[in-house]
């Protein structure tokens, strides 16, 4: 069954939440859309991005550096709360906290589970359309993180619900989510797999395809590329490694220039010169930072849930029992925060690769820039990377200026 992608902006349009506000932000360092910083003046239209008016609320921001909301692609939970709850009360306490930590569009994760649990986190997505408000960030769609993944790189997801890639079990989900389904994971030397590619992508031509939770070769990494493979789940955690004469699925990722790659810079997960690697081979046009945040973030050390295993989380390491990483208790903003101070990324590929690539993989066309036309979607921080306003649709929601 054909299930059509909801245009991305059928929802959360302007003025279905609230009244017009027309506001002028000035006294600013702008992010423009080709990249550079200049000084400004932002007008925001209602919940758009708007020319300049004569009639509009200032705000003077003291000088603080004003980007798009960032686009977090892949996350699990937050805030106490997990998206496989399957629960309207837990997805919109979640995208209540991202919206107050800078991100404004997010794409929630399921977990390698029970068919219903999967489902029922599905339809909780899909029912939250009609329940949207103003303070929660835009739900940009789902990321269906298993269960077509290998047993063998399962990193914190239950191996016991792994399947093989199934045309009829993503049709099914998809109907689930009335389409929701933007992003899939795949594990491409599972059986079946070369068809299920061709078969989803011409089913679904707006889905993205991720290679990830992976042990495969070279060769079957390169042949789920040229099918039409376009991004990569966390790119080094759960892969096997590049080596000289088994050069793995890392060399083929690298070479394939259409794949973008997701990197989880939490400080845990990849060292600093990995990062730096990372955006010198692909460049900063094909990283795509994501949080892979867990419902810890936010809160402080102890034992939580993720995916059904207990998670143990000290100082912001988040590990199973064995040992094992099981995401991270980072927010994208501290992500961002750590590329730029700790690893040395340049601002500009840091903030890019967290507002216009994200968006741009999945085709979240009023995402990820400050043009007019945009969502009014705007956040601000200082020279030291101190997150101090958000707006969400037009509106202040966060401000410790």
């Amino acid at each position: 069954m054909l299930i059509t992608f909801p245009k991305f902006g059928t929802y959360g349009t302007p003025g279905k939440i609230r009244g017009f506000v027309i506001m002028k932000l000035k006294n600013s360092l702008i992010l423009n859309p080709d990249g550079r910083f200049l000084r400004g003046e932002l007008n925001t239209d209602g919940e758009l991005i708007g020319e300049q008016s004569g009639d509009e609320e200032v705000l003077d921001t003291g000088g603080l550096i004003l980007t798009p909301g960032l686009v977090d692609l892949h996350l699990h939970g937050a805030d106490g709360v997990d998206f496989m709850d399957g629960s309207l009360r837990s997805l919109r306490k979640l995208l209540a906290f991202e919206a107050r930590n800078g991100s404004t569009t997010v794409c929630p994760a399921t977990m390698t589970m029970a068919k219903n649990d999967i489902f029922r986190a599905l339809s909780c997505a899909a029912d939250y359309l009609d329940h949207e408000e103003p303070q929660e960030a835009r739900l940009g769609g789902i990321y269906l993180e298993g269960p077509f993944i290998s047993p063998l790189k399962c990193g914190a997801q239950d191996k016991s619900y792994v399947r093989s890639p199934s045309l009829d079990f993503l049709n099914a989900a998809q109907q689930a989510a009335s389409g929701l389904i933007r992003l899939l994971a795949l594990a491409p030397e599972l059986p079946g797999s070369s068809d299920f590619i061709v078969g989803a992508l011409k089913l679904y031509p707006a889905l993205k395809i991720c290679l990830g939770h992976s042990n495969c070769s070279y060769e079957e990494a390169r042949q789920a590329l040229m099918l039409g493979v376009g991004q990569v789940t966390h790119l080094f955690n759960a892969l096997p490694p590049l080596l000289q004469r088994d050069p793995g699925p890392l060399a083929a990722i690298f070479e394939h220039p259409s794949c973008s790659a997701e990197l989880i810079c939490d400080g845990f997960h990849l060292h600093d010169a990995v990062i730096r690697l990372a955006f010198k081979v692909l460049g900063d046009n094909r990283i795509i930072l994501i949080s892979d945040s867990m419902m810890a973030t936010g809160l402080d050390d102890g034992t939580y849930c993720l995916g059904g295993q207990e998670v143990h989380v000290k100082e912001r390491r988040a590990l199973l029992g064995d040992g094992t990483l099981a995401g991270s208790a980072s927010t994208l903003w501290e992500c961002v925060r750590h590329c730029v101070l700790s690893a040395g990324i340049p601002l500009e590929s840091a903030l890019k690769a967290a507002c216009v690539n994200p968006a741009a993989a999945v085709g979240l066309t009023r995402c990820g820039s400050l043009k007019p036309g945009s969502y009014a979607d705007v956040i601000g921080f200082d020279e030291h990377l101190e997150l101090k306003l958000v707006l969400l649709r037009g509106e202040v929601i966060l401000d410790r200026r």
